[in-house]
């Protein structure tokens, strides 16, 4: 009972400091102010807007192209093709968060539901990783406690209240991970493919991020054995035929491709790219046509688009070291409150040696995948966001690592101090909104126009002291009893103070044990 209470307090928790920093505005967004500041340049940030765009123009018109204004509005990531404007994303992400916006729609906050509906998929998201880390033999409270740290002290943190397709992503992720690693039914295979042609339809790479789950739900039908010298076979045709249930995700692919450009096969993202929208309605494909009152911002940012690719193996040192150590988007800047799992490996691999690979198979393909990406940087945004699923499973992991880092003063200070650091890293970029350039972009943008572009976290800090936020309570309820600055404090030291006491029971609660 007292698990089950501290799991509730620990999501109820959750939401409240999510809800505090949410991103915000009042009304629902129309076709006749969709492009005014408030919403354009208010809650939603570059990659953010196609998205809203594509659920507006459905919803609203049954359409899966974009009507003129709401192209506008979700530039730079649009295409043209055959006089249709499209988003070059994939469309899953759009349709997950469709319920959101009907249902905050009724109460005047379409954009704010949508909004709160990736909360609650990334506190759905928390929890299943303390419960896969439980299934796979952590400490209860360890496990909560590295859930904490999961939304908190890493980039997840502002990708867990703003429109982005990383959390139905990783619940997809851990949804597949969750069946296909404790479970060895005809159900549960099929569960595993099914979510796994879903997540294609979410996000084009998921075929690959997914895909050592999918391989080792196979594998599990499959049996080896030694017989007289030769090597004997037994497959369980009946589990293997589960992966049929990948189809309903890709016929949904398909059934959108096919109504958007006339071609089953053709993906979003293969289209021209738009670089500008005429007062004619027209689109500028070619950046010597823009007209000189675009908005030169989204012109930068989309022309430089077209140099971000395919994947590519000369791209991968380049992009290791962005994910890894550079001061823009590397781990070590942005969470290194993670490299304590490294604890934790022994611990799990004695554990289970087959689940162990599994686990390091994920976050390997995840990290050398989106290194090979021509844009590891993942345009303008906040640390690596790309590497959220990697994040996940190292929190995993981590819950196993507690154990040897409570047991030494010294191991518990240092992670203390960097666990401190990560959460106020972290904060800083959730209560400004802000997203950085990437370090090449940001000295491209200096030279062109001679302003200074910061490119780290610390542009945060710079926005809050400035008294910018996108926090939809602060700005309803605290804008003119607080500063942005005061704001951040007192959220930021509730986090630090509920991370202090986590320590100080689970020291407490070791100390016991060891009694016993």
């Amino acid at each position: 009972m007292k698990k089950i209470l501290l799991s509730i307090l620990f999501l109820v928790f959750s939401f409240l400091i999510l809800s505090l920093v949410i991103p915000g505005s009042f009304g629902n967004p129309n076709i006749s102010n969709i492009n005014e500041d408030v919403w354009r340049n208010g809650p939603f940030e570059y990659a953010q807007r196609a998205r809203y765009g594509l659920i507006y123009s459905f919803v609203e018109d049954g359409r899966l192209d974009l009507p003129v204004e709401v192209a506008k509005f979700s530039m730079p990531d649009i295409g043209y093709d055959n006089g249709k404007y499209s988003v070059l994303f994939a469309p899953g992400t759009s349709f997950a968060l469709i319920p959101g916006y009907v249902a905050g729609k009724m109460y005047n906050y379409a954009q704010l539901g949508v909004f709160y509906e990736i909360l609650l998929f990334s506190i759905i998201n928390a929890y299943l990783i303390s419960l896969i880390s439980r299934k796979l033999g952590a400490n209860f409270y360890f496990s909560i406690f590295a859930s904490f740290i999961f939304l908190f002290a890493t980039p997840v943190f502002f990708y867990s209240v703003n429109l982005y397709q990383h959390q139905v992503t990783l619940f997809l992720f851990l949804m597949a991970l969750y069946f296909a690693t404790f479970y060895k039914s005809f159900i549960s295979t099929s569960l595993v493919f099914l979510i796994y042609g879903f997540a294609f339809l979410v996000d084009y790479p998921n075929a690959l991020i997914l895909l050592p789950v999918a391989l080792y739900s196979i594998f599990q039908n499959v049996k080896y054995r030694l017989l007289d010298s030769n090597i004997v076979i037994n497959i369980n045709w009946r589990k293997i035929l589960a992966v049929f249930s990948v189809i309903p995700g890709i016929m949904l692919l398909l059934w959108f491709n096919k109504t958007l450009f006339s071609n089953p096969f053709q993906l979003t993202g293969t289209t021209q790219d738009v670089i500008g929208i005429q007062e004619s309605g027209q689109p500028v494909l070619d950046e010597q046509n823009i007209d000189e009152n675009h908005d030169q911002k989204d012109v930068e940012f989309t022309k430089n688009k077209s140099a971000f690719g395919f994947f590519d193996t000369r791209n991968l040192i380049q992009g290791l070291s962005v994910h890894l150590l550079s001061p823009d988007r590397g781990i070590i800047y942005y969470a290194p409150v993670l490299l304590f799992a490294f604890f934790g490996l022994q611990r799990i691999r004695s554990i289970n040696r087959v689940r162990f690979a599994l686990l390091i198979s994920l976050i390997g393909v995840n990290i050398i995948l989106y290194s090979m990406w021509g844009d590891p940087w993942g345009g303008w945004s906040f640390g690596s966001r790309y590497l959220i699923p990697t994040y996940a499973v190292a929190c995993i992991i981590l819950a196993f690592s507690f154990e040897k880092i409570f047991s030494k003063s010294v191991t518990l200070i240092i992670f203390f101090a960097v666990l401190v650091y990560s959460i106020l890293v972290n904060s800083m970029g959730i209560f400004s909104g802000t997203v950085t350039p990437p370090k090449i972009e940001a000295e491209f943008l200096e030279k062109k126009y001679g302003v200074e572009q910061d490119y780290t976290f610390r542009k945060g800090l710079k926005e809050l002291q400035n008294g910018k936020t996108k926090s939809f309570i602060y700005k309803r309820y605290f804008n003119e009893a607080i500063s942005t600055a005061d704001y951040y404090d007192y959220i930021a030291a509730t986090l630090v103070l509920t991370a202090s006491l986590s320590i100080y029971i689970l020291k407490i609660l070791m100390y016991k044990e060891k009694l016993e």
